[in-house]
């Protein structure tokens, strides 16, 4: 028992090290919350600590399933399925999107992707929508689509 203990340990020490972790600052809330790897977004500036907000505060959470696991959130440069989610606050990035931006680690003039065109609600998995740039967030719940 006392070999696990350790070992549990050791991986709690190694994903803390990995892993940024917050807590939300909704008063009523207070989740701790991962908003990505250390390692990304690294030199980038973050938000204020009272503006760090968890996935259901910041709105990522269907009010008939109350699943968070369940939210299907969209690329906020393309129209693909996110993937990673980065900085603080989060920034949602498809894999493509993410290699685009890890690529250019280190960089000080970091450009974030081209931003590429909606081909419209009637052929897109997230329908209707804002336009695809920096910080428009956008999801649904699997569930709900899954009943529909």
């Amino acid at each position: 028992m006392i070999q696990k203990e350790k070992d549990d340990e050791a991986r709690t020490s190694c994903i803390m090290k990995m892993f940024r972790f917050n807590r939300c600052t909704k008063e009523v809330c207070q989740k701790i919350y991962t908003s990505g790897k250390i390692e990304c977004g690294e030199g980038l500036g973050q938000k204020k600590k009272q503006d760090r907000l968890c996935e259901a505060c910041a709105g990522f959470e269907c009010k008939i399933h109350n699943d968070p696991e369940k939210m299907v959130k969209k690329c906020e440069f393309c129209c693909n399925q996110a993937t990673f989610s980065c900085y603080d606050p989060p920034t949602w990035f498809c894999t493509p999107c993410h290699e685009f931006m890890d690529a250019q680690r280190g960089n000080l003039n970091i450009e974030y992707p081209k931003v590429k065109k909606c081909e419209g609600e009637d052929k897109c998995q997230f329908g209707k929508h804002k336009p695809n740039a920096y910080d428009t967030k956008h999801s649904f719940c699997a569930l709900c689509k899954e009943e529909a």
